[in-house]
């Protein structure tokens, strides 16, 4: 108020309290210039009250005289630092986690709504999959009004703090699901019509060879071979097309027999419960279909492949085994899967709550194999009913075994289970051994790492009680404050299901959370697909519920979690590295943030690291221990903005009488030797956060290539959409260190990529090397009529871009933080920057073809470009 006439003239207590303000931020701040932030959560909503005080509060205070205050930016903040050319301290870790005071630590959202966390990340990577496609089919009649801009849309909603966080009101999360399944519909017709267009298109080619050739095809038909090389390159497709228009007379069938209509193909988006209409209802049918798998990473990979169908096993007409062929017509070793209890109860609470329609798309038994996939492309995979007397040797059913304290009416209930007579030692792969005990059913596992070095972990479980509100901040949305913690039963009854593809080990580890382990054959690391909830409330007590990974690895107090999914981050029990803490909350304040992995070493010897699939909080309160959040129900709200508990339903409402909501995902656990540990880590980080997508269609009623276009042809068999890009010795796109980020078009008909560099400095002796790439290579195909580096949001080009040159001073981390423990390990190198100091790159017209484009990329480094096909169409790279 600065009306002297009024009683509530308070321009000097205004100015006075301002002043000291800046004068108490300004002690502890590096130079005379400091910047505050206006503002907060639900001001502003009157910009013009807002403003008017500002600008009354600016003038009072210049006419002061003691400070000099004014609208400024954050971009002129760092100009006037940038300006007082002296050395500035060096800090290389972070601020977590945050606390408001020694009782408060925000450590609960890492974990808050986990079902959202997890279908965000999951529709970020099908985002950037669709991308893809609806480039490569541009220009195509059957993708005209289709695009994944929706779902890139309601994702930059999803992008707000409160959503990533899962600190937002019931309501607003219930909108930012209806959005998002908006998004990803139309996403999901961009996904299906591109295949199925480009699974024709491919047909239409793989049926117009020379004269000899289509003698050949049709004998190959006959006999299930292919009919050509599985390769797909855009090379040899070029070549296709130039021998069609000379030999078209002699093409079988004629071209107006082949339809135009793209493959008609579906998927499933409750694939995590196995539901899957498309693929039950044809198993009911006993008919044959197909699953095409499409790979988005620019890698060669071999993926698990999961797929629901519906048996009865005491079937007159069939035993329940399906016959898996891929592409060429080759025969797949598969393995017919009971479902677990826990995927049972989903299944039927999805159906009682109308999450889905009921439970006739609900599977009894899945088929898995492992697929073998091209970088940037997809395979196809046949899958036929076979009668009792066809079954062939490539598949097998699975052999139930039951450990711990089952009763005998419960093995008589169960369908084809058995009792261990005794403790149950079973070898994996990679040197893994599980040891199941007969008695208690806990399970332990060995990994040996070479002579004389076994290392040996397990998987249990524990939950957090939440605390009250009686003297002190409860858990809620953003805090975690526990009272109590319970750990798993002394026993658990452990169902083992083994089989010549995946041995699976089933455990109920608390009444509210089962897992299931999977080993599958050829891979050395395990995968954990853990069900949490409902998570009952009727004691009145919060719940939050975490895994833990117990190892005989000797780490100390030392352990790693990486930092957004890049650089990982050093973390000691109780400690900072560049201040002193005083722990009050002992396991809240030693939760941190996961957005891929956390980890520890044995120094010198070992790593053990578990890699997750979406953002969670973990820990590590024991050497050699790793603990994961996965859910938690809160009663109470913690004061800190959102006014409710996190209290998730079925149903998606608050205060009702819904079950829990149930959770589903997935960690992975790897235990290496220390010095192969970063490239199994950084690998299956990427197959994690890219996993495979699924579409299924009914398979073609014979294998003539005279039959229309629906049918995908045998020459798809492991078709890459970018045969002809780079030169990977590995077979991939692009080598291993490196990581296909972006792959779109964009406005005018351009092409929008990015690549990174997936190693931090010291990460890996040779991995973490700089990485190059020929992008004149990789275009090939098309052409590049221009080419423009830029920002990494693309906002301006990188030539435009003003570096500021820092002097680097002392190191803020205090004395003894890398220790001795460690110290040598990968992780525990330097996160210095790697990033190479290369000229942007630009280029127009001729100049493009006769400069060299080859590009080189620092660890941790990304590259941003625009590029302009020369032959006008992005299409052009199909019908090269």
């Amino acid at each position: 108020m600065d009306d002297p006439c009024l009683m509530d003239y308070n321009v000097q207590q205004r100015v006075d309290e301002f002043v000291k303000a800046c004068e108490d931020i300004s002690s502890v701040t590096h130079g005379n210039d400091i910047m505050l932030p206006m503002g907060t959560d639900f001001t502003y909503a009157n910009a013009h009250y807002w403003y008017k005080n500002l600008d009354k509060l600016i003038h009072y205070i210049n006419k002061d005289g003691r400070i000099n205050t004014f609208y400024s930016t954050p971009a002129k903040y760092v100009d006037a630092k940038n300006g007082y050319d002296e050395p500035w301290p060096v800090k290389t870790d972070d601020f977590f986690p945050y606390a408001d005071n020694p009782t408060s630590y925000w450590t609960g959202y890492f974990t808050s709504r986990p079902t959202s966390k997890g279908w965000i990340r999951e529709a970020t990577s099908y985002l950037q999959a669709a991308r893809q496609l609806a480039l490569l089919t541009s220009g195509s009649r059957a993708m005209e009004g289709t695009s994944p801009d929706r779902l890139e849309s309601e994702l930059g909603v999803l992008q707000h703090h409160d959503s990533i966080t899962g600190t937002e009101k019931q309501a607003v999360n219930d909108d930012y699901r209806i959005r998002l399944n908006r998004g990803m519909a139309d996403a999901r017709e961009v996904m299906t019509l591109a295949l199925g267009h480009m699974i024709s298109e491919s047909r239409k080619a793989s049926v117009a060879p020379t004269q000899p050739q289509a003698a050949n095809s049709s004998k190959a038909a006959r006999s299930g071979s292919s009919v050509s090389s599985s390769s797909g390159s855009f090379a040899s497709s070029r070549r296709l097309k130039e021998a069609s228009l000379v030999q078209e007379a002699a093409i079988q069938p004629k071209a107006e027999e082949v339809r135009d209509e793209p493959l008609q193909l579906e998927q499933c988006p409750w694939l995590n419960i196995s539901v899957c209409p498309a693929t039950v209802t044809a198993s009911v049918k006993q008919q044959p279909f197909q699953v095409v798998v499409f790979n988005p990473l620019a890698w060669k990979r071999s993926t698990p492949i999961r797929v629901p169908v519906a048996v009865k096993l005491h079937s007159a007409a069939a035993n329940g085994a399906w016959v898996v062929k891929d592409g060429d017509g080759d025969v797949v070793m598969s393995q017919l899967v009971p479902l677990s209890k826990a995927t049972i109860g989903a299944q039927q609470s999805a159906a009682k709550w109308h999450q889905i329609p009921d439970t006739n798309g609900s599977a009894t038994h899945e088929v898995s194999f492992m697929s073998s996939l091209p970088p940037v492309g997809f395979s196809i995979y046949t899958l036929t009913p076979q009668k009792p007397s066809e079954v062939a040797a490539a598949h097998d059913t699975s052999s139930v075994t039951l450990a711990g304290p089952w009763t005998k009416q419960e093995v008589r209930a169960h369908p084809t289970g058995r009792t261990a007579e005794k403790d149950e030692e079973i070898a994996l792969e990679g040197g893994l051994c599980a040891v199941i005990s007969r008695k208690t059913g806990h399970l332990e596992f060995s990994k040996s790492l070479g002579a004389n070095d076994l290392k040996q972990f397990n998987v249990s479980a524990l939950w957090y009680q939440s605390s009250d509100n009686k003297g002190h901040s409860p858990s809620g949305a953003y805090l975690f404050r526990p009272v109590a913690s319970h750990a798993s039963p002394e026993t658990v009854k452990t169902e083992i299901v083994k089989g010549p593809v995946v041995t699976e080990f089933r455990q109920e580890l608390l009444p509210f959370l089962s897992v299931t382990v999977r080993a599958w054959k050829g891979v050395d690391v395990l995968e954990v697909e853990w069900t949490a909830g409902p998570i009952p409330i009727q004691d009145n007590l919060g719940k939050e519920i975490s895994i833990k990974y117990q190892s005989t690895l000797n780490s100390g107090a030392t352990f790693y979690t990486d930092a957004n999914g890049r650089e990982m981050q050093k973390r000691v029990r109780d400690k900072r590295p560049t201040w002193n803490l005083q722990v009050q909350e002992p396991i809240a304040g030693n939760y941190y943030p996961l957005t891929a992995a956390i980890a520890l070493q044995e120094e010198g010897k070992a790593e053990m690291a578990v890699m997750i699939d979406r953002a969670e909080g973990g820990a590590s309160m024991q050497s050699g221990n790793l603990e994961v959040m996965v859910h938690r129900r809160t009663l109470l709200d913690d004061a800190r903005g959102v006014a409710e508990p996190i209290n998730e339903t079925q149903c998606g409402c608050l205060n009702c009488h819904c079950d829990g909501l149930i959770a589903r995902g997935r960690h992975y656990i790897l235990v290496q030797a220390e010095d192969e540990a970063p490239q199994v880590r950084r690998t299956l980080q990427q197959y994690v956060n890219d996993p495979v997508i699924l579409s299924f269609t009914l398979a073609p009623e014979d294998d003539s290539p005279a039959h229309s276009s629906q049918q995908p042809p045998a020459s798809l068999a492991g078709r890459s959409l970018l045969g002809s890009w780079g030169s990977s010795t590995d077979g991939g796109v692009l080598p291993p260190n490196l990581h296909l980020l972006t792959l779109m078009g964009v406005e005018g008909g351009d092409i929008l990529l990015r690549l990174a560099h997936l190693y931090q400095v010291g990460e890996d002796p040779e991995l973490s090397q700089p990485a190059s790439v020929d992008l004149g290579d990789m275009f090939s195909p098309v052409g590049i009529d221009s080419l423009t580096e830029m920002s990494l949001s693309t906002m301006k080009e990188k030539s435009d871009l003003k570096r500021l040159d820092w002097s680097a001073g002392d190191d803020m981390t205090m004395p003894g933080w890398d220790g001795s423990s460690n110290k040598s390990g990968h992780m525990a190198a330097r996160n210095g920057r790697g990033g190479l100091t290369e000229a942007a790159l630009k280029c127009q017209g001729r100049a493009c073809r006769e400069t060299s484009l080859s590009i080189e990329l620092g660890p941790m480094e990304i590259r941003t470009f625009i590029i302009t096909p020369r032959d006008g169409e992005v299409a052009n790279l199909l019908r090269a």
